[in-house]
């Protein structure tokens, strides 16, 4: 019988592992930080601090886009930073620019044009959601990049969104 407890710890531990080592690929290959600025300092785990990330559309390679996050330190930002999975609730503090990244006219296709969400990121465990999303103006040729929190039970939505002109 204890041989068969020790058996399924072993087994339980290395899914575990091998759990913690897979989400903390996939987060860490969907983020592309380019910067970071401490804002308040904890004794323990990281600092708090607003991270800046490039986000590139898929649809619109001409196109970059750079999200300033708030991101909590502490040991809710340690277990964060080493797996991937939000603790406790991040804040809903950001901001969005997008530029283009060539000269002259930039052509879209017509799946380009579709109102769709090109990022998104989960800023607790189930009630808040940070989503960027695209919206195409044909009138002036413009795409607006809106980047909004939803939550899931009642709450303030805070947005930023970015214009560009593909003239």
């Amino acid at each position: 019988m204890k041989k068969i407890i020790s058996w399924l710890i072993g087994i339980l531990i290395i899914v575990v592992c091998f759990g913690t080592y897979v989400v903390y690929k996939n987060h860490t290959k969907q983020q592309s930080v380019i910067g970071s600025v401490s804002t308040g300092f904890n004794f323990i785990g990281p600092n708090h601090r607003i991270d800046i990330e490039k986000m590139s559309d898929p649809l619109i390679p001409e196109v970059s886009c750079f999200v300033s996050m708030a991101r909590r330190g502490g040991i809710s930002g340690m277990v964060r930073d080493a797996t991937g999975v939000v603790v406790v609730e991040e804040k809903n503090e950001k901001s969005i620019d997008c530029q283009r990244t060539t000269s002259g006219t930039i052509t879209l296709t017509d799946a380009a044009k579709i109102s769709r969400v090109v990022g998104r990121e989960n800023r607790s465990i189930l009630f808040n959601n940070m989503e960027i999303k695209f919206f195409y103006d044909k009138e002036t040729n413009s795409g607006v990049y809106l980047a909004y929190t939803d939550t899931l039970i009642e709450g303030v939505p805070k947005s930023s969104m970015s214009v560009i002109n593909f003239n």
